[in-house]
């Protein structure tokens, strides 16, 4: 052996050691990624529903009860879908003794003032407001009701209630506007007749108001399926009716959603216009407000949480 190879093993050992100590900032870097990762953020539902104003239209509204005119749902409008439907409505023992003013289609029905909460069971898997019972006799048939003193009737004609003419005419100009509007997003639909199945005229002042119920059919035995419009057009005194607003919705003919219009109201503080309207689903139904803006735009500004199974 040369006597420079036990020096030139030294030497090499030496090295390798010294880089066996020498710390990896490469690994280092990558243990501390795996070990700080990027926080998730939790989701928080929101606490009150928005767009309804208890300075304006009082702290509740009443929807009218099918079994009996002295009974009614009480619907608080900050509830959410979620709060309303793991936690329930209050019970409205706090309402007793206020007075109400009913509306309905054709204007105002009366007051009446709360008496007492009437038990109520609920089906299994399913939530429903609070119902109340009114302490005065309730002899004229009522949709809606608002804190008394709040809210004026905006009377709507039907138009049931029209000569044949007229309900010609108003049939005719609505399937004109519906036909105007954009394209449906179901092109299944595109091209087919529009049918009225509810329409209702009023004035607002110099402008005329005509709101619409408007539907079309797919009637295939096996899918039956429904396109149906909610439509509101006004028309100054020298012009023609044009669309305001319109809300459209399509879906099996079973379970889309549907329209129903309960009353139109002024608003006393502002003289706010509103038109109130109930979305019906296939198990269940929600309330809300359709708000005439500034000009003459409308907007849907509130709807109430979803009752029902």
């Amino acid at each position: 052996m040369s006597p420079h190879c036990p020096r030139f093993v030294a030497s090499l050992s030496l090295i390798f050691l010294i880089i066996g100590c020498k710390p990896d900032n490469r690994a280092s870097g990558t243990d501390t990624a795996a070990v700080s990762p990027t926080p998730v953020v939790p989701v928080v539902p929101p606490a009150r529903n928005t767009g309804w104003e208890d300075s304006i239209a009082g702290p509740v509204i009443l929807l009218a009860n099918a079994e009996s005119l002295k009974l009614a749902s009480v619907v608080y409008p900050s509830l959410t879908d979620s709060v309303f439907a793991q936690a329930g409505a209050p019970a409205a023992d706090s309402l007793a003794g206020m007075s109400f003013d009913l509306f309905h289609r054709s204007g105002g029905t009366g007051s009446a003032r709360l008496l007492s909460r009437v038990g109520s069971m609920s089906a299994e898997g399913c939530i429903s407001w609070p119902v109340v019972t009114f302490e005065d006799t309730v002899a004229r048939v009522w949709q809606a009701g608002f804190q008394r003193g709040v809210a004026k009737p905006l009377p709507l004609d039907s138009l049931e209630n029209a000569t044949s003419a007229d309900s010609l005419s108003v049939t005719t100009e609505l399937a004109r506007l519906a036909s105007a509007l954009p394209a449906s997003n179901d092109p299944a639909f595109q091209g087919l007749p529009f049918a009225v199945r509810k329409a209702y005229r009023s004035r607002i002042g110099q402008t005329s108001l005509l709101i619409g119920d408007i539907i079309r059919k797919i009637n295939e035995e096996a899918n039956p399926r429904a396109e149906h419009l909610l439509l509101i057009a006004e028309r100054a005194p020298d012009g023609a009716y044009s669309t305001v607003f319109h809300s459209r919705s399509a879906g099996s003919e079973e379970a889309v959603r549907t329209s129903d219009i309960l009353a139109a109201v002024r608003f006393v503080k502002g003289s706010r216009i509103a038109i109130v309207v109930m979305f019906e689903y296939e198990n269940g139904n929600r309330v809300a407000l359709i708000e005439r803006s500034a000009g003459r735009g409308w907007r849907l500004t509130w709807r109430s949480a979803y009752a029902g199974c």
